[in-house]
């Protein structure tokens, strides 16, 4: 396990894939659990995390805001 990282990615959708070690949905999101040991395995992920942060950006918007 040294040599790995886990990722966790909360979408709104599931995505069945072989690199997620487990799926867990829990009202509306489903979290994926990735195990990425190397950078081909990130690269393989990585429109998933954007379309995650895009998500989540867009939900805390109108909390960010300065007044």
């Amino acid at each position: 396990m040294q040599d790995s990282v886990r990722v966790a990615i909360h979408l709104s959708r599931r995505i069945d894939n072989l690199i997620f070690i487990k799926i867990v949905a829990d009202g509306k999101q489903v979290t994926h659990i990735a195990k990425i040991t190397n950078l081909a395995e990130l690269k393989h992920i990585e429109p998933l995390i954007k379309e995650a942060w895009a998500v989540f950006t867009r939900l805390t918007a109108p909390f960010n805001r300065c007044y």
